[in-house]
């Protein structure tokens, strides 16, 4: 089994984008992944209509107290369901420290010291959505020696400048005791129907459908889509072969 993790506990740095990314990767070398979300509603199910929706657990403190270990229980079922095929997982905002805390306990027994786990933190500039990923990059050299690690700069807010030096000292201090941090750039897109594109379904089928096309005129001039797609068209290939570097390596 495989287990890819996208993480970041800051909301909107681009976690299900960049599943949505990883997904399309895999489906064009023709590799299979179960795809989950652990979020409270479903989002990257209506873009990935097979998804699974799992809800984490929002329990009352009398609830917790009648039952300490109902935090956990949903995490004893979803590394149950890991133990084989491979799997991609989006982790909802304010998700990945619940699951820390159950691979603090018990995460060795159910997935070893994760030589099949590969942990994408999703970075954006802005220093919450930065400092969020960089500490779980850092806690799971600690639960899992063995998982692979990779740092996705999303330039979301800002760009990442190429040789920053504070960013290398940050991901270095991230390493702890794993192996080095591996880094994925992914372009920005400022294509004028670009926002509207994100809750229309998976970026790929809107690109190559004319319905996409007519369906954005209702909201954007009839020039201004059809600016946009020959740039959405380029942009689409070079963000997939980005994001196809997170994938596992083929094994000859």
């Amino acid at each position: 089994m495989n287990v890819i993790m996208v993480v970041n506990d800051k909301g909107g740095v681009g976690k299900s984008f960049t599943a949505q990314g990883i997904y399309l990767a895999a489906l064009k070398r023709k590799l299979k992944l179960t795809v989950t979300e652990v979020e409270m509603g479903r989002r990257l199910g209506a873009i990935i209509p097979e998804a699974r929706t799992v809800k984490p657990p929002v329990l009352t403190p009398e609830e917790l107290y009648r039952n300490p270990d109902a935090l956990f229980q949903v995490w004893d079922q979803e590394a149950d369901r890991w133990a084989s095929g491979e799997h991609l997982v989006d982790f909802g905002a304010n998700v990945f420290n619940s699951f820390a805390t159950w691979a603090s306990r018990v995460g060795r027994e159910y997935l070893g010291t994760g030589v099949r786990l590969t942990l994408v933190a999703v970075l954006s500039m802005e220093q919450h959505g930065l400092n969020s990923g960089l500490k779980h990059l850092y806690d799971m050299s600690t639960l899992f020696p063995e998982a692979r690690r990779v740092a996705v700069l999303n330039p979301v807010i800002a760009d990442f400048i190429e040789g920053d030096k504070r960013l290398a000292s940050l991901l270095e201090k991230a390493r702890g005791t794993g192996a080095p941090i591996e880094q994925v750039r992914v372009e920005r897109m400022s294509a004028p129907a670009w926002g509207y594109m994100l809750n229309m379904g998976r970026v790929d089928q809107v690109l190559v459908d004319e319905a996409g096309k007519e369906a954005l005129m209702e909201f954007l001039p009839k020039g201004a889509v059809l600016r946009s797609y020959p740039v959405l068209e380029a942009w689409l290939t070079g963000w997939v072969s980005a994001l196809d570097q997170v994938l596992p390596v083929p094994v000859s």
